[in-house]
């Protein structure tokens, strides 16, 4: 579907008409007993369906000392299943069971040798000695896995969608939820069915440590030889000391190490049950469709208690936060404000705020420090959308020759004149209409209409809220801007993490 570029006066009257109601024909729905939710697009111009299934649980839910988790099980769960994957389950699971009490074995002879040795503070002490103890478990935990690879048909889940026509198989993590999607022809919808729903109740975490291994080496990459991630990770720490959005979703190293399968398997049969999954099909198909796999599916999948939630809620900061990052990068400077969850009164306003400021090419603080004033090379804002309090991002990148205090000076001048003066008509108008404008783009992907959908249906309880939102950001009057600025956009509110460029030794 091709995107239309229509007049900017067009537009503002076209997205006034649109968030006066909600587009009650978009969807259908319905709950299986079990408690599992289905949302229904029904889209017929191309012969293809857009399958997403979400899961309400993310990094956040994991317990103290292991974090990674969510993140871990993500990858593990194409790793097949007691049907997918295997030559015969019944041969292979004497082995597994082995290498899961071999593990055991392996992550106890590792904590010997860290009590023997204790590890000091630099990247280079944080080491487990390799002991005769660990050299020995290691070796048995690998001739195990050896003769578990021999019943093992790899990659057998992934292949399998890519076989019947499947593309843009992924998933992903964040700190709320844990999402799996997929495209199929419109005739394969009773094979997402199988598939998902063996996913949802027999997964096997077949290769536990090649996969693990996997994701340490996505922490490497991204969070610790990556300067934005590195700076990502430190502005979370400082800005949420006591809530779980202070962890990383990738999981600390050490964690990551001591993870075993079991662990694993504890979290999945926690959460990962119909009661607490969202599905949305999108495309060639009708709910009477879509109805009948499920039922057929996911209606005989058991239920179960979700564990009950509870985050430890960030007290008040009560003062600027600062740190120091040691990169061998540009400089760069990020200033983050404290700023209430996505269903707070507050929010529209804060996210419209941000996009004044740092939106985009014809925001403030582009214009100012990137195209007048050419001190930055790149300067944005955004509002995180989150279920708990998040954080307002004004994150800056300065041309060689001028400093982060440069960039400071400047971020802080910009925020306390809209402060002040407030946004113009237009100004507030033009953020306004690319909320809406985002709304209708989404129609042309189904992927991302159901994924959007689905996230509005778990994170508020309902699809709709997401069109209902575009009316509150409509309310947010240029007075509101400047009093959710004058009141979250403040020095005791306040974490600054600068990246400074580690000194070439001589």
């Amino acid at each position: 579907m091709k995107r239309l570029v229509l007049p900017f006066v067009f537009l503002s009257l076209f997205f006034v008409s649109l968030s006066a109601a909600v587009p009650e024909g978009l969807v259908k729905s319905f709950t299986l007993q079990n408690g599992m939710k289905f949302l229904v697009v029904e889209r017929h111009e191309a012969p293809t369906i857009s399958c997403v299934i979400l899961y309400d649980v993310g990094s956040a839910d994991e317990p103290f000392g292991k974090t990674g988790m969510a993140h871990l099980l993500e990858h593990l769960m194409f790793k097949g299943s007691k049907e997918m994957g295997t030559t015969d389950w019944e041969k292979e699971r004497p082995l597994f069971d082995q290498s899961n009490a071999e593990t055991h074995k392996w992550i106890e002879a590792m904590e010997v040798s860290r009590k023997e040795n204790p590890p000091g503070v630099f990247p280079e002490d944080v080491k487990i000695t390799q002991t005769e103890a660990i050299k020995k478990e290691e070796a048995a935990l690998k001739e195990i896995l050896d003769k578990e690879r021999q019943f093992i048909i790899k990659d057998e889940f992934w292949g399998t969608y890519d076989r019947n026509g499947g593309r843009n198989q992924n998933a992903f993590t964040s700190e709320d939820r844990t999402v799996y999607f997929v495209i199929l022809p419109a005739n394969k919808l009773e094979l997402w069915g199988i598939m998902e729903s063996q996913r949802m109740d027999k997964a096997v975490f077949r290769e536990f440590f090649s996969e693990r291994d996997v994701v340490m080496e996505e922490r490497r990459l991204s969070d610790e030889t990556d300067p934005d991630g590195r700076i990502w990770e430190t502005l979370q720490g400082e800005a949420f000391r006591n809530h779980p959005y202070g962890r990383p979703v990738v999981g600390w190293w050490d964690d990551l190490r001591h993870l075993s399968q079991e662990d694993e398997a504890a979290f999945y049969h926690a959460y990962y049950k119909p009661n607490n999954a969202v599905a949305v099909v999108a495309g060639d198909t009708t709910v009477e469709k879509v109805k009948a796999v499920a039922e057929k599916y996911f209606g005989p999948l058991p239920s179960r208690e979700i564990p009950k939630r509870h985050w430890t809620q960030e007290p008040p900061m009560e003062g600027r936060r600062e740190a120091n990052v040691v990169f061998d990068a540009q400089p760069q400077i990020v200033l983050a404000y404290r700023a209430p969850g996505a269903q707070h009164p507050d929010f529209p306003a804060l996210q419209l705020a941000a996009s004044i400021l740092g939106g985009g090419e014809s925001a403030r603080l582009n214009k100012r420090l990137v195209l007048k004033d050419k001190i930055a090379s790149s300067a944005y804002a955004w509002c995180g959308e989150m279920r708990d309090p998040y954080l307002l991002n004004v994150w800056c990148v300065p041309f060689k020759g001028h400093s982060v205090d440069e960039m400071e000076k400047a971020i802080k001048e910009e925020v306390e004149k809209l402060k002040k003066d407030g946004p113009e008509e237009k100004e507030l108008a033009k953020v306004k209409n690319e909320h809406h404008a985002n709304s209708i783009y989404r129609l042309e992907s189904p992927v991302w209409l159901a994924l959007w959908l689905g996230g509005n249906e778990q994170k508020y309880g309902d699809w709709r809220e997401g069109y209902r939102y575009l009316d509150r950001i409509d309310a947010v009057t240029a007075a509101d801007i400047q009093r959710v600025l004058s009141k979250y956009l403040v020095f005791e509110n306040e974490v600054k993490v600068t990246l400074q460029q580690k000194e070439k030794s001589k």
